[in-house]
């Protein structure tokens, strides 16, 4: 369901409650504005960090919070979601320039942004292969 039909009963809160639910809700939200800024701010050519900021939002960042409340929680899966349908493109085998981009980018070569060594060595690979190839 998007995000913009999501219909969620708030559970009855305190007023510190309350606050809690939205420091939780803004803590949720502050990675996705911090990527937002970087790609409409930037002065060069962002595609090259496309891949490492979306994989980092869907793989460590959004899984990575704990909350206290089932809203918080709902809303965190429904993002998560929402992401990986917004830029499953980018995991696509007919996309592989967007991450040969990140892998030409002297900031990303090594994909330090991926932590599971295997993955990241089948990443490199992957895009070492396309670069001789092609």
């Amino acid at each position: 369901m998007p995000l913009k039909t999501m219909k969620l009963k708030y559970e009855k809160l305190t007023v510190p409650d309350n606050m809690e639910l939205l420091s939780e809700e803004i803590d949720l939200l502050q990675p996705l504005k911090e990527v937002t800024v970087l790609f409409y701010t930037s002065d060069f050519v962002s595609i090259s960090f496309l891949f490492p900021a979306i994989f980092n939002l869907i793989e460590y960042t959004v899984p990575g919070f704990d909350f206290k409340f089932s809203h918080t929680k709902i809303l965190k899966e429904e993002l998560l979601r929402t992401i990986k349908g917004r830029f499953d493109y980018i995991n696509q085998d007919q996309n592989v320039f967007i991450k040969v981009a990140a892998f030409l980018d002297f900031r990303y070569k090594k994909f330090h942004f991926i932590h599971d060594e295997t993955v990241r060595n089948v990443q490199l690979s992957l895009e070492k292969k396309f670069l001789v190839k092609n």
